[in-house]
C-alpha cells in the first residue's frame, strides 16, 4: 500500500489509490457486475418511468451483452469525471485516484443500478452544469454571468430529456449559486430561461408534428411519487440502501463538524455544499423508490469527494477504512442476489 512522509520521514497517511488497491478496487467491481450479469439483473431494463428519448435509446442496443458493456463504459466515464472534479473543487492537493475507485465501487454495487439507467447518461449533462457552477466560484472578480448560467440550466435540461428527475435539482444549483455567493436576480432569471428555452424547443417540435403524448410521457414520471410502506423497511434489500445512504450523510457530517480541520473558506463553503447535496439527495430515495438507484447514482458524486477529504485529513488507517468499506459493499452485494 502506497504512504505518504512528512519531512521528517513519519509516516502520515497510507494512500489507497495505490496500484493493489487500485487492482483489488477493479476485481471487486468485475464480481458485482459479473453477479448482477449472471443473474441477469434489471435485464431486461425497466422502462415503466422512462421518458421516449430514454427508450429510444435504449433500442439501439439489442443484447444482454451490449446493454451490460455500455452500462460499464458509461460507469467509468462517469468516474473519470468525478475524479477531476478536484481541479474545479480543490478540496484536496494529495495525489490520490481516490474518488475515482469509490465512485466506481459504490455504484457497482448499487442496487438496481448495474446494468444501465437513465441517470448513466444523464449524467453527463449534470456534469456540464456542475461545471459551470464551479467555474464561475473560482472567478472571483467575474463570478456567474447571465450567460453561464443560462447554459448551465440549459445543459441540465438537455439531460432531464433522459431522466426527468433531473429538473429536481435545479434547486440544489441555485442552492450552490448562493453559498458561492453568485446568486443574484440576473443569475436567477438567467438559469429559468436557460430550461425554459430547452422545453419551448422541444414544445415547438410536437407543435409542429401535432402530437403532445411525446411532451406529457416526459413530464409524467417527475411527480410520480413512489413511497414504500414502512413494513417493507424490515427487509434487508429494502433497508440495505438507505440504510447505507443515511449513514453515509450523517457520519461526514458529524466528524466535520466536531473534527479541527484547517482549510481555507473556499474549501469550507465547498465542503458545506458537498454536505447539504447529500441531505438534499437523501430525501429523494424516500420519495421515489423506482428511481432509488439513479438518485443514489447522483448521492454517491458528494459522498466520494467527501470520503476522500475525510480520509486524508481526519485519520492515519486510511486504507484500513476503504477495505471495511469494500468488504461491506461486497458482502451486502452478494446476500442480496444470492
Amino acid at each position: 500500500m502506497g504512504r505518504v512522509f512528512d519531512i521528517s520521514g513519519k509516516k502520515t497517511v497510507q494512500n489507497p489509490s495505490s496500484l493493489p488497491m487500485m487492482l483489488l478496487t477493479l476485481l471487486a467491481g468485475l464480481f458485482c457486475w459479473w453477479l448482477e450479469y449472471s443473474v441477469s439483473a434489471n435485464y431486461p431494463l425497466h422502462t415503466t418511468s422512462s421518458t421516449p428519448l430514454w427508450n429510444r435509446m435504449t433500442g439501439l442496443l439489442s443484447d444482454k451483452w451490449s446493454v451490460y458493456l455500455a452500462g460499464a463504459l458509461l460507469l467509468c466515464g462517469m468516474a473519470v469525471i468525478v475524479q477531476y472534479t478536484n481541479y474545479y473543487l480543490i478540496l484536496f492537493r494529495e495525489k490520490t485516484k481516490l474518488p475515482f475507485l469509490l465512485f466506481l465501487l459504490l455504484n457497482s454495487a448499487n442496487f438496481g443500478f448495474v446494468p444501465l439507467r437513465p441517470i448513466s447518461v444523464a449524467f453527463f449533462f449534470l456534469a456540464l452544469c456542475m461545471v459551470e457552477l464551479f467555474k464561475a466560484y473560482q472567478k472571483e472578480k467575474t463570478g456567474m454571468t447571465p450567460g453561464s448560467a443560462y447554459k448551465a440550466t440549459f445543459w441540465l435540461g438537455v439531460g432531464s430529456l433522459i431522466w426527468i428527475h433531473l429538473l429536481w435539482l435545479i434547486p440544489l444549483f441555485w442552492y450552490g449559486m448562493y453559498q458561492f455567493r453568485l446568486l443574484n436576480f440576473r443569475t436567477f432569471m438567467a438559469s429559468l430561461l436557460g430550461v425554459i428555452t430547452m422545453y419551448w424547443i422541444v414544445a415547438g417540435w410536437y407543435v409542429w408534428k401535432y402530437d403532445f403524448t411525446g411532451l406529457t410521457d416526459t413530464f409524467r414520471p417527475l411527480t410520480d411519487f413512489d413511497f414504500v410502506p414502512l413494513r417493507e423497511y424490515l427487509n434487508l434489500t429494502q433497508l440495505a440502501p438507505l440504510a447505507t445512504a443515511f449513514l453515509y450523510t450523517v457520519i461526514p457530517g458529524f466528524i466535520l463538524r466536531f473534527h479541527n480541520i484547517n482549510a481555507g473558506l473556499r474549501t469550507r463553503r465547498f465542503i458545506s455544499f458537498l454536505l447539504a447535496s447529500t441531505r438534499y439527495l437523501l430525501l429523494f430515495l424516500f420519495l421515489f423508490d423506482a428511481e432509488a438507484a439513479d438518485f443514489l447514482c447522483i448521492f454517491f458524486i458528494p459522498v466520494s469527494l467527501l470520503m476522500t477529504y475525510l480520509f486524508f485529513n481526519t485519520s492515519r488507517n486510511v486504507s484500513l477504512y476503504y477495505y471495511l468499506l469494500l468488504a461491506c459493499s461486497l458482502i451486502l452485494q452478494v446476500v442480496h442476489y444470492v
